[in-house]
């Protein structure tokens, strides 16, 4: 899964640095790259705990997010409780190292990407002004909040091994 928010994340920046209006085709490159990635990611044999967690996490916070921006509920407390979620999420699987702690970004907003390419058409969270941009702004300071997360955790463990091994 890790793999798949990886490639999702590089199709939306192909799509991002790559978009016009002539080429509207290019949204495709966000499923297109998680399949990509997925694929990849079976025949790898590289042991990956944190991102696949955080790719679960891009698609899960933002679907609540988007669920309930449209039906007015107190917006501001479940951002906050998603905050904590983010943070304990972040802190409680283990990065197997480095990399994969670093992958947590990219493979939640691959997986966040790949959520808003499902919810394109979704008429409630449009006819809500500011609801998407609301979405997209809370998503990204969650993608931050589960790498600063993923990489204290990390930090902590090698630490831990660094002081205790002697």
């Amino acid at each position: 899964m890790a793999y798949a928010g990886l490639g999702s994340f590089l199709g939306f920046l192909a799509v991002v640095f790559g978009y016009s209006v002539d080429r509207e085709y290019l949204v495709y490159l966000i499923p297109l790259g998680a399949i990509f990635g997925f694929v990849l990611g079976m025949k790898s044999d590289e042991e990956l705990r944190s991102s696949p967690a955080s790719f679960l996490a891009g698609v899960i916070f933002p679907t609540l997010l988007v669920f309930s921006w449209p039906e007015g509920i107190p917006l501001r407390a479940i951002i906050w409780v998603l905050y904590v979620l983010a943070l304990f999420w972040g802190l409680a699987v283990k990065p197997s190292g480095f990399g994969d702690s670093v992958l947590t970004f990219p493979a939640y907003l691959g997986g966040f990407a790949l959520l808003l390419q499902l919810f394109k058409g979704y008429g409630p969270l449009q006819e809500v002004e500011g609801a998407l941009t609301g979405v997209i702004f809370t998503s990204g300071k969650l993608s931050v909040v589960i790498l600063s997360a993923s990489l204290v955790r990390w930090t902590f463990e090698k630490f831990k091994r660094f002081t205790f091994s002697r």
